[in-house]
């Protein structure tokens, strides 16, 4: 005896919500977390782009060498407060 998860005539599709899910209630948590893993790969790259500049132009945006090279040296899990808080 075989069972299947769809009525007989419509084939199952892999990667597919439970009947009992809505499609959008099963996708929302991954597209937030996509969007979080998007921010922080920015992040990293904006941090290294940090490290790479050069000193007349770390003036230009008001930071010293030093002070560059202490936020480019965070990890990128280390994100500013207000990078959390938005939405």
């Amino acid at each position: 005896m075989s069972t299947t998860c769809c009525p007989p005539g419509k084939p199952a599709s892999a990667g597919t919500a439970p009947a009992s899910a809505p499609a959008s209630a099963t996708a929302r948590p991954r597209r937030g977390l996509w969007r979080a893993m998007r921010r922080l790969g920015e992040l990293a790259r904006q941090r290294r782009a940090l490290a790479e500049m050069e000193p007349h132009r770390l003036r230009d945006i008001g930071l010293d060498p030093e002070q560059a090279r202490r936020e480019a040296a965070r990890p990128f899990w280390d994100a500013p407060e207000h990078w959390r808080r938005r939405s």
